[in-house]
């Protein structure tokens, strides 16, 4: 009986899938085809509009898996407070499943699952969801030394000529370029070859895609004055700090001037909100600065200063003006990572997404798609590193990558031992959130989805009917 009711159900599940993929995406197209006059007249605007419909359609894919009992418990840096930052995320590849797990967990992260793009495999192309995907500006990368730089060439014109012009936010890839069952022994005798550990949960990541971003989206910075860039950027940072921070940028990011949030707040130098927020807004009358640490205490994760400083800024921003009693321009100033005068635009963060299922067995588009395994919680854990920590020059970024999936190999090989990823510096447990997607949002997506379609299937059979 249990076997018959697992067959019934699959078969159901099959076919609303194929329905509801039958209707929303030939709707979506049409949409788009109606709202074509928006992209002379104001494109801002129709990239909005399909931004929206592009994230329903995610949380369409969301709801296979949330219907079937499969969630997900998210570990390590809250992520959520980047939304709208330009981020470059990268994650371990085990299986078609990582996609839709990812597609999950964006569902929560606000509005930036609308500015999301994705590069993935050429053959995606040629699924279902493929003309989405080209329709929104995703890259499809095909594999192999051949045309290795040709197709990171292609990738790096394809980010300058999109990005901005759609106001993209997170770029995502899966550097190992494969599946791991696919790539794990020829990933083993590469590393051996090269006097490297022998990994088992993760294969060394492969670096032109991530260069291409990192070349297309991260552009040096010139080097300012002190004066010039308080001034600019409404962040005071003392003189002799910022050469200081510029300098060391210089040395380890292959040339990358950090001299914005993400590198100035992650020193220790800076250990006051004085030191953080210009001086205009804090006369020397203000006596009682606030520790910057100590306001950043309940953002912390241990892992990176800067992700606390990002997290807590408002806080500390908020907290100085109550103690200082400073109003006018300080209230409503933005922490410096957006963009704005005197800061590039383009990625500020990278972050390291690392996948981990129960007993290490992944779990693919099939299984998401019919229900074959029963309710299961998969575990992604995230790290986040500013943008100037990452090496810009070919061989330190794969020796900086290599690191980072060593990294990942300790976590996976932890979490697959103890049930729980490692927690971070200074913490005796790590905490997971366990992340919830709303099912009446849910079923009224289903149902705009059904009603468009209708809608669509009366307009066009009447048009049909007028011709004929």
């Amino acid at each position: 009986m249990g076997v018959v009711w697992l067959a019934f159900r699959a078969a159901l599940r099959f076919a609303f899938i194929v329905l509801n993929n039958a209707i929303t995406i030939p709707s979506y197209l049409l949409y788009l085809v109606l709202l074509l006059p928006l992209l002379l007249f104001a494109p801002d605007l129709f990239w909005v509009i399909e931004g929206v419909m592009f994230r329903w359609l995610l949380a369409l894919v969301a709801s296979w898996g949330w219907s079937a009992g499969y969630t997900v418990m998210e570990w390590g840096a809250d992520v959520s407070s980047l939304v709208d930052d330009e981020a470059l995320v990268m994650a371990n590849h085990q299986s078609t499943g990582d996609v839709c797990t990812l597609m999950m967990c964006l569902q929560d992260k606000g509005k930036v699952v609308r500015n999301v793009m994705w590069i993935m495999d050429h053959v995606f192309k040629f699924t279902n969801f493929g003309i989405v995907s080209i329709m929104h500006g995703d890259f499809f990368i095909k594999q192999g030394k051949a045309q290795r730089e040709q197709q990171v060439a292609k990738l790096e014109s394809h980010l300058s000529n999109v990005w901005h012009e759609r106001r993209r936010r997170w770029l995502v890839l899966f550097p190992e370029g494969g599946f791991l069952r696919k790539r794990l022994k020829i990933s083993q005798r590469y590393g051996e070859r090269r006097g490297l550990p022998t990994l088992h949960h993760v294969t060394l990541p492969r670096t032109g895609a991530i260069l291409a971003a990192l070349r297309a989206l991260v552009a040096p910075q010139r080097l300012e004055e002190p004066s010039s860039l308080t001034h600019d950027m409404g962040a005071g940072i003392v003189g002799r700090n910022v050469t200081a921070l510029q300098k060391d940028s210089l040395s380890t990011s292959g040339g990358l001037a950090c001299t914005d949030e993400s590198a100035a707040l992650h020193s220790d130098v800076l250990d006051n909100c004085q030191s953080v927020i210009s001086k205009d807004f804090f006369p020397a009358a203000c006596q009682n600065p606030v520790p910057f640490k100590e306001v950043l205490k309940p953002f912390y994760d241990g892992e990176s200063l800067a992700v606390a400083s990002h997290h807590g800024w408002t806080e500390c921003r908020n907290e100085c003006t109550r103690k200082c009693g400073v109003k006018g321009r300080l209230n409503g100033q933005v922490a410096p990572s957006r963009e704005g005068k005197g800061l590039r635009r383009g990625l500020h963060w990278l972050i390291d997404v690392t996948i981990a299922y129960p007993g290490g067995k992944p779990m693919d588009i099939q299984t998401w798609v019919l229900a074959l395994q029963p309710p299961v919680t998969t575990h992604v854990h995230y790290r986040v590193f500013p943008m100037c920590e990452v090496p810009l020059e070919d061989e330190r970024l794969e020796d900086w990558m290599y690191q980072r999936f060593m990294e990942k190999e300790r976590f996976l090989e932890y979490f697959y031992r103890t049930g729980a990823f490692p927690a971070a510096d200074g913490k005796t447990n790590a905490v997971p959130r366990a992340m919830s997607l709303n099912n009446s949002w849910l079923f009224l997506i289903q149902l705009w989805a059904f009603a468009s379609g209708a809608a669509w299937f009366t307009v066009l059979y009447r048009a049909y009917s007028w011709f004929i």
